[in-house]
């Protein structure tokens, strides 16, 4: 068997916890389209990971399809503003792990997020991207 070349890293739950900083996404955007919902850190953290329209399924089950995708579209123009200043949590050793394996590895992070939020989460962590 091949030793491999290359690793992969989903984001989310496993380089950072960004759940707060995915609560007051939300929280902003019902406050800014005066939806009357608030959510906390309970209600997105069983649904990390879950691809975008089942988050709306969930969290905006009364409105149609068409209004979801522009509220959602809103939270994560708000979160691409926001993650430089709140950030998340970066988990221990995560910096000096993706240093010491790109050494010997490609390295790639994958999510599922919206556009543009993997390069802010590596800029905000100051991991180097290439």
């Amino acid at each position: 068997m091949e030793k491999p070349d290359s690793i992969l890293f989903d984001m989310d739950g496993t380089l950072w916890d960004a759940v707060n900083l995915y609560v007051h996404s939300w929280n902003e955007a019902f406050k800014e389209l005066k939806i009357q919902r608030r959510v906390v850190r309970e209600d997105l953290t069983g649904m990390m990971g879950w691809e975008g329209f089942k988050v709306l399924e969930k969290l905006l089950p009364e409105f149609e399809t068409d209004r979801r995708k522009e509220i959602y579209r809103h939270v994560n123009d708000l979160r691409r503003k926001m993650l430089p200043e709140i950030g998340g949590v970066l988990y221990e050793g995560v910096k000096e792990g993706i240093e010491k394996l790109s050494k010997k590895y490609k390295l790639f992070i994958v999510s599922n997020c919206a556009e543009g939020i993997v390069e802010r989460f590596c800029n905000w962590a100051a991991i180097a991207i290439v």
